[in-house]
This record gives C-alpha cells, structure tokens and sequence, in this order.
C-alpha cells in the first residue's frame, strides 16, 4: 500500500514537471520581466508592491496557460523536431485533456487575479495576446504563411504594454514605442533560430521563411528588421521616456546585433546563426534593463532637476509665465492667471499676490505730521531746517 501510494505521488511529480516544461519557462521569464519593466516605467517612483506582484503573477499565468496550449496544438509537429521532441506532450505522457485542463486552471486563474487585483483592460489586453497566440499565430498563421513570425510576433510585444496598463488604467504613447521594439526584434531573433533548424522545420512541414525563400533570402531580412529595430530602439531617448544611460546602452548593443546579422547574410554558418540567436536574447534582456537603470538614475535625481510629468509645461508647473499654446487649451491665459470653468462660466482663482507694504520713510512721516499741524494753526507747513 505505502509502495503503491510512493508510485502515485511521482507519477503525479513527473506530470507536473512535464507540465511546467511545456509552459515554457525560460520564453516566459522574458515575457514576465518585459511585463514588469512595463509597470516600473509609467511613473517617479516605485509602484505598489501588491499591485506589481499581483500583476506580474496574472501576466505570467495567463503566458504559461498559452505555451500550453501552442504545445497541445502542435504535438505532432514537436515529435517530428529534435528540438522540441523532449516536450511530454510529443512523447505522449500528457494527454491533451490533461494539458487542456491544466491550460484552463492557470489561465482562468491568471486572468481572475488580473480582473480582481488590477484593472479590467490589463485583463482584455492579455486575453487579446492569449487568443493572438495561442489560437491565431499557433492554429492559423503558422501552418499557413511563412510570414507567420512577423504578423503573430504582435502578441509576443504585448507585455510592456500590459504591464503598463496595470499601473496606469490606461495605453500611452510610451508602451507602444516599447511593443513596436519588440514586434521589429521578434523576426530577426525567430529567423536565425529558423536558419539553424532549417532540417527540423522541412521534416515538419511548416512554411517557415527559410525553408520556402532559402537562407540568404531569409539572412537578407534579418538584416532589414534589424535595421529597423536600431531606428525604433532610439525612439524612447528621442520623446523623453529615456536619458543618455540608455541611449548610450542601446546603441552598443545595437552596434552588436548588427555586427552579427550583416556578418551572417555575408558569411552564414549554422554556428553564426545560433549566436546570433543568442545574442537576440540578451539584446533585448539588456535593452529593458537599460531602460530601468536609466529610470532608476531618475529617481535618484533630486526633485528639483527632473522634468516635469509628461504633457505639462515646466513654467506653469513653477507658477510662472508661460507662452505654450497647451495652456489656451487649459484655460490658462498668456501671462495671466489660472482660471477654471465652472459650469461653462471662467472664474478667475486669485490672482498673484499683491506688492509688500511699502515701508515708513522718516523725512516723509515729519512732513506729513507738520503739515498737519501747521494747518489746524493756520500757517503753510515747513521743512525741516
């Protein structure tokens, strides 16, 4: 009876371990620290821990709950690949009801403490990205279209975008510079993966680029992508979301990435190509981390030396004069004083404050007092001798 009981309990191990490899955990831990880079971004100062931990667990959930799901979908596929062959779907030790059902518990878990925790758009957003990859990218376009990583990598640039939305309630300009960094990265990191694997994907059948437009065509757009993601990845330094640490850190990094694509359309080598895939990782790992050391230095600063926040103007914000056609829109006049609309009509707050008593003059005062005194007598005032 104790052997028996033994048994179950690593029988049931070994199903859970299988289970937390096909959620992907190393694509994952990406996928959560881009999402928490997302949430420290928005504001001046560290957000509250219950909020980032609760956000970053739904986030995470959910991201598991899909790479299950992609491997119950493509189990076939995974057995017919060196790659992925391992996965305990491929080898038949997780039937499909059980990933099925282990892909619901933590995806309606993830998506509960989202809905409960944070805001209801961080939880439409990361169903969007759940639906994007795991029914879309997985069952439509990648059996479909060797562009397939380029139209489904939008739901792999979702994280920032949601972390930022679980701090902010709402989407801005900066989180969608963040996404489109990722979106231009994503090609050129799963296509050099693609080049190395090109016997894998033939024996699947998959329409990957490099299998239906050959490798150097596929060198060739890595080359392209890239060069667009080092325009993109300068875009935060350009609007203000960033400083000069992370301008000086992306652009190594980007003088990096390109050494290796433009070395590997010239020159290719399998070896090259898992490099450049290795390097893809750590790119983007360091370009998030650059960006939060740089906004770590920002808190260091003192008050006085930041900025002001994002759409107001530093004048107004030290109560002085301003001349930014923003603050007409405000009701706020050129050189004037703040007013309010209260029920249609503009009031004027008070104004600024009125000039400081003027002080006593001695001579002044005798003049005053003597001309008084000569007049209640009847004679012209005098001076003083």
């Amino acid at each position: 009876m104790q052997g028996h009981s033994q048994t179950a309990t690593a029988t049931l191990m070994q199903k859970l371990a299988g289970f937390a490899e096909l959620c992907k955990p190393r694509v994952n831990s990406l996928i959560v620290f881009t999402a928490m880079i997302g949430m420290l971004l928005p504001s001046r100062e560290l957000p509250p821990m219950k909020l980032f931990l609760l956000a970053s667990l739904g986030i995470g959930l959910v991201a598991c709950s899909a790479a299950a799901i992609n491997c119950l979908v493509e189990r076939t596929i995974d057995a017919l690949m060196a790659r992925t062959r391992a996965r305990a779907t491929a080898r038949g030790e997780a039937s499909a009801v059980e990933t099925l059902t282990m892909a619901i518990i933590l995806g309606g878990i993830g998506l509960w403490v989202l809905h409960a925790f944070v805001n209801e758009l961080t939880m439409w957003l990361t169903f969007a990205t759940f639906v994007g990859y795991a029914v879309i990218y997985t069952a439509v376009l990648k059996p479909m279209t060797p562009m397939n990583i380029v139209i489904g990598g939008a739901s792999g640039a979702m994280p920032p975008l949601l972390g930022w939305a679980a701090m902010t309630g709402g989407i801005s300009a900066e989180p969608l510079v963040l996404f489109l960094i990722i979106f231009l990265w994503t090609p050129p990191h799963f296509w050099s993966l693609a080049c190395y694997r090109i016997a894998d994907y033939e024996k699947s059948g998959l329409p990957m680029l490099p299998v239906t437009h050959g490798i150097r065509f596929t060198c060739q757009h890595i080359v392209l992508y890239t060069i667009m993601l080092v325009a993109a990845s300068v875009i935060p330094f350009t609007i203000g979301m960033s400083g000069w640490f992370y301008l000086v850190s992306v652009m190594l990094l980007n003088i990096g990435f390109l050494l290796y694509t433009v070395t590997l359309y010239r020159d290719y080598s399998d070896a090259l190509a898992k490099k450049t895939f290795r390097y893809s990782i750590i790119y983007l790992t360091l370009l998030f981390a650059a960006l939060f050391a740089d906004r770590l230095f920002s808190w260091a600063r003192p008050a006085a030396n930041r900025q002001a926040p994002s759409g107001a103007c530093r004048e107004h914000h030290q109560n002085r004069r301003c001349s930014s056609p923003a603050h007409d829109r405000q009701g706020v006049p050129h050189g004037g004083p703040a007013r309010r609309v209260v029920r249609g009509h503009p009031r004027h707050t008070p104004g600024p404050p009125s000039a400081p008593a003027r002080q006593p003059h001695p001579s002044r005062d005798w003049h005053r007092s003597r001309r008084r005194g000569r007049l209640r007598q009847g004679s012209p005032a005098t001076g003083p001798s």
